[in-house]
């Protein structure tokens, strides 16, 4: 596969998968609050810092700001586009897309592992 594509993807695809981190992020805080009210802790050292520091929400406003980061990312990126039109910009946009789906993976997985850790910690998922 070549990095540079023939049809890079659009901003408003890439806009999608933003919404789609939205949602793993959301997954990864819920799941991560429910592991904690069990008893888990927060392997993450820049979440449990967070944590620590300001509670849930205090993460919840770091992780919406950014995601609301990556949006202003996004346009950047179809302006420039837009003003320069290449290789150059072509590769700023496909590397902020596969960036972003690859953030969504990884929060995703993290997500699930939150769930099966809380079935663990319950009872309810043999460990």
């Amino acid at each position: 596969m070549a990095i540079i594509q023939k049809n890079p993807p659009t901003t408003e695809r890439i806009l999608g998968w933003i919404g789609l981190l939205t949602l793993a992020q959301l997954a990864d805080l819920l799941t991560t609050h429910l592991d904690m009210n069990f008893g888990a802790v927060e392997g993450n050292q820049i979440a449990a810092t967070l944590l620590q520091q300001g509670g849930l929400w205090y993460l919840w406003a770091v992780k919406l700001l950014l995601v609301i980061a990556l949006i202003a990312v996004a346009l950047l990126i179809r302006r420039y586009r837009d003003q320069s039109p290449g290789p150059r910009s072509d590769l700023a946009q496909l590397l902020l897309w596969r960036g972003v789906q690859l953030c969504v993976l990884v929060l995703a997985g993290t997500a699930l592992y939150n769930f099966a850790l809380l079935g663990e910690i319950t009872g309810w998922l043999p460990g």
